[in-house]
């Protein structure tokens, strides 16, 4: 799980970076595609063995390929989209990620209130 959250923060700082460069460019580069896959492959094989979903312990390793290497049970495979990407609605995107934090603000705020309220009146 330490390797699962090291590899999370150096992929959310890849996906701010993957953000800019499509915004600017329209596209993204292959290589910040296949970190991004190999992220995903190896946090979902991680999870999956410790939920006991299956008992082989997963490989430590980092292939950067869009197509799964095939050394573990569990076979994951992205086909990224490099070329061509819409640069109107990658940008808007920091528009809608702004109302979605708002919203989960608000329903945090609601649940702080509703459990209070639970907690006073019973009810």
């Amino acid at each position: 799980m330490i390797i699962i959250n090291a590899l999370g923060s150096v992929s959310n700082a890849v996906g701010i970076v993957s953000w800019f460069i499509i915004l600017f460019t329209g596209k993204l580069p292959s290589g910040l595609a296949h970190f991004q896959t190999m992220v995903m492959r190896y946090t979902a094989r991680s999870q999956l063995y410790a939920g006991f979903l299956y008992d082989q312990y997963p490989p430590f390793e980092f292939t950067m390929s869009a197509t799964d290497p095939g050394t573990s049970p569990v076979h994951i495979n992205f086909n990224p989209a490099l070329e061509t990407r819409n640069r109107l609605t990658t940008g808007l995107r920091l528009l809608w990620a702004c109302y979605a934090i708002l919203i989960a603000i608000l329903g945090s705020i609601c649940w702080f209130l509703s459990f209070f309220a639970v907690l006073f009146t019973g009810r």
